[in-house]
């Protein structure tokens, strides 16, 4: 165990190493060798003291860095520096993005600790101890056994689970998968289609290396959510055009931060502007339009629209019930 401990640090560090390259020769454009040298010298990844990156381990970190992160390290002979060849795929908002955005403030925290009590952190509740089993399950194509506590539920449930993806999503992380329950919770039609499941109620799950399956061919995790808002994909509620009118306040934060990568500007004004999407009206989508308070308002679709006037005067008439209002006469506020 402590030997699989020190194995995962050192390639953590290394994949740190290359994570710092790719950023030092991104930030700088172009940039010398000895330029890259002289950085590397004062970083804090720098372990043993080194004055510069001896030629061989560079090389091994460019061809590293173009196999696991698919990042080109090119040389342009008529200046002698260094640049990455396809930096458009850093802009592009892959997976590969977020790995080198994520580790490159890491190292930058590292590297600057005077400065740790003035960056905050958003947390992530518990979910991520499985995460690394599931993505070598995906990688190796083999099953795993899973133990599942369902809010729904008072005992947790067994399965047996083909991983497709896995997905972050309002700080949890999910796993999408077809799956067996051996405890015999759920019929076999529940178990024709993938299904989401949380990481952060899995009690346990490990790899059953001798059962073995094939990604399906028609399945693509962009396409599976594709028409929804986060991780609830009910077959029953199809994707449709939503319009909402927001105030011209809140329309500047939708605008920054899209709810729907369908969202699309169709009027503006100096006062408001009306968006228009086409996604699902599930429970997490109508959850986030609820959250907006009375700076938007649903225009179409009409069911949508009365759904929510009733949830808000719902929600009104327990402000106005004074059975539920308990107050201590002893608390100074």
């Amino acid at each position: 165990m402590q030997r699989q401990k020190k194995m995962s640090s050192m390639a953590s560090t290394m994949f740190n190493k290359y994570v710092w390259l790719v950023n030092t020769i991104y930030e700088a454009g172009h940039i010398s060798k000895a330029d890259i040298d002289r950085r590397w010298a004062v970083c804090y990844l720098n372990d043993t003291y080194e004055t510069h990156i001896q030629p061989r381990a560079f090389h091994r970190y460019k061809e590293a860095i173009l196999l696991q992160l698919g990042l080109d390290i090119q040389c342009d002979r008529s200046t002698g520096k260094y640049y990455i060849a396809n930096e458009d795929d850093l802009k592009a908002g892959t997976l590969h993005t977020w790995l080198c955005n994520t580790f490159a403030v890491s190292n930058l925290i590292q590297d600057s600790q005077e400065l740790h009590e003035r960056i905050i952190y958003e947390h992530i509740p518990s979910g991520t101890e499985y995460l690394t089993t599931i993505i070598q399950a995906m990688r190796d194509q083999v099953e795993l056994a899973v133990e599942y506590q369902s809010y729904k539920r008072t005992e947790p449930e067994t399965l047996e689970m083909q991983p497709y993806c896995v997905k972050v999503f309002k700080q949890r992380w999910y796993v999408v998968g077809k799956v067996h329950y051996t405890d015999g919770s759920h019929t076999a039609k529940e178990e024709q289609t993938p299904r989401v499941y949380a990481l952060d109620r899995i009690r346990n799950a490990s790899i059953l290396p001798d059962k073995t399956w094939k990604m399906p061919k028609d399945f693509h995790a962009d396409e599976y959510f594709a028409g929804y808002y986060g991780v609830i994909r009910d077959e029953r509620v199809r994707p449709m055009t939503i319009r909402i009118k927001a105030t011209s306040a809140t329309a500047n934060y939708l605008r920054s931060l899209p709810l729907h990568t369908s969202q699309k500007e169709v009027e503006r004004t100096t006062e408001y502007s009306v968006f228009e999407y086409f996604v699902a009206p599930t429970l997490d989508f109508v959850q986030e339009l609820r959250s907006q308070g009375e700076s938007i308002e649903v225009l179409a679709p009409e069911k949508l629209r009365l759904d929510m006037r009733h949830s808000l005067e719902k929600g009104l008439k327990q402000y106005k019930n004074k059975k539920n209002i308990q107050c201590d006469t002893k608390m100074t506020l």
